[in-house]
């Protein structure tokens, strides 16, 4: 039996677009000849792939990201072709739905045999609707692993409700699958500089309901589960041993500092391995004594999310349960302890008014970043964003960039 684990292509004239790997999927425009851009590592579709091989013994798993590899729909195309598989786990997204419906219904046409199984945020608030208006097998709630191993191993089609992995499963589950081309996934190259950096998850969910960000409320429910340190240290072990050339190392978890005991854990198996490391932070989670901790294990750079300086946008639209006064006092001592923050914020959310987006920008700068990523809103399906959206109609899914781009042309009188 053959299975094709596929992160599809997903083309759109003039951009890069970003779907598996990606909490945000996303198309942007990149500078012309530009050698290095974001190119998030798979994570819910190699474990699956992993996971599935063990349990599968007699299957032929293969792992393909179309995206990483800038893969035309033809050559994608082409390959089903070549390849009879039995099964195809096809990875969608909300800003991608369009061109995966399409590219669906070429798959059926072309390959009859193949039996689709649709997996990704998408699936968990519209699986009914894609199962009846596509030719596919089954579609999966959630982070996929058990999902696509029943589907498959039991002939299973239709609705597979989530069903995620727990604590003690996810230690005995083998790491992910990590195959050619992994030296080119991309990110952070703003603490690491343009080395290769191995991006692994120390952690799965995030307890915190942030209205926008769609794996915890799409993919995992907002239930935490920790790697071990031992099942930490195996994974970095036996990637660096395959893939020595890595530089450094960057937690992507949907929020790596959740607690004391945590990171402390982390930085203890992280030191052994003699790298530098960043990760994806909150401001208001640890003590000072753990972010020391963390500097003195050679962290040299944390992702923050802030999303907006307004305390009612995110207390009221965001819920992102943050009171600005710790980034106030927290920025300024990571910073001071040679870790560098990246600062993530967005505009135009529901509601908010052009003073609030202005009075960010005046945050931005009181406060002090070593850089920052400023965005337009965009609502992805079945997240709480998406769900007021549709009462307000304030923002388009694609294109909330706008609302960043008509602010930029109002800044000079103000910043």
């Amino acid at each position: 039996m053959k299975i094709l684990f596929s992160n599809p292509p997903w083309e759109v004239e003039g951009r890069h677009t970003v779907r598996a790997g990606s909490r945000w999927p996303h198309s942007y425009k990149t500078t012309p000849g530009a050698k290095y851009t974001y190119k998030p590592f798979p994570f819910f579709l190699s474990y699956a792939a992993s996971y599935c091989q063990e349990r599968l013994p007699n299957s032929e798993i293969i792992l393909r990201d179309s995206l990483l590899n800038q893969e035309s729909v033809e050559n994608f195309l082409s390959f089903l072709l070549k390849n009879e598989f039995d099964y195809l786990v096809f990875e969608i997204s909300t800003p991608s739905l369009d061109s995966d419906r399409v590219l669906i219904q070429k798959i059926a046409h072309q390959n009859p045999k193949t039996k689709i199984i649709l997996v990704g945020q998408n699936i968990a608030y519209d699986a009914k609707n894609l199962l009846d208006t596509l030719p596919v097998f089954a579609c999966i709630k959630g982070e996929y692993e058990k999902g696509v191993a029943q589907a498959i191993s039991g002939n299973r089609g239709g609705v597979l409700e989530f069903n995620l992995l727990d604590q003690t499963e996810m230690d005995a589950a083998p790491a992910a699958m990590r195959r050619e081309g992994l030296y080119e996934y991309y990110d952070v190259g703003y603490f690491h500089g343009k080395g290769p950096i191995l991006q692994l998850w120390t952690s799965r969910g995030c307890p915190f309901k942030c209205s926008f960000c769609t794996w915890p409320q799409s993919m995992t429910l907002n239930k935490v589960r920790y790697y071990s340190a031992d099942s930490l240290r195996k994974e970095i072990t036996q990637t660096l041993k395959k893939f020595p050339s890595f530089k450094a190392i960057y937690f992507d978890d949907d929020t790596f500092n959740l607690n004391d005991r945590h990171v402390l854990e982390v930085c203890k198996v992280v030191e052994e391995f003699k790298l530098p490391w960043s990760a994806m932070c909150r401001a208001d989670t640890l003590k000072e004594s753990t972010w020391e901790a963390m500097a003195s294990a050679d962290c040299v750079g944390v992702k923050i999310g802030v999303e907006s300086a307004s305390q009612r946008i995110l207390d009221e639209v965001i819920h992102k349960n943050l009171n600005l006064e710790d980034v106030r006092h927290f920025v300024p001592f990571i910073r001071s302890l040679g870790i560098k923050v990246h600062g993530t914020f967005m505009y135009g959310n529901p509601t908010e008014t052009e003073e609030e987006m202005l009075a960010t920008k005046r945050f931005i700068e009181e406060v002090g970043f070593d850089h920052v990523q400023e965005s337009g809103a965009a609502p992805l399906a079945g997240t709480k964003l998406w769900n007021l959206n549709e009462q307000t109609h304030l923002l388009n899914e694609t294109d909330g960039k706008k609302y960043q781009e008509a602010l930029e042309r109002k800044l000079v009188q103000y910043v």
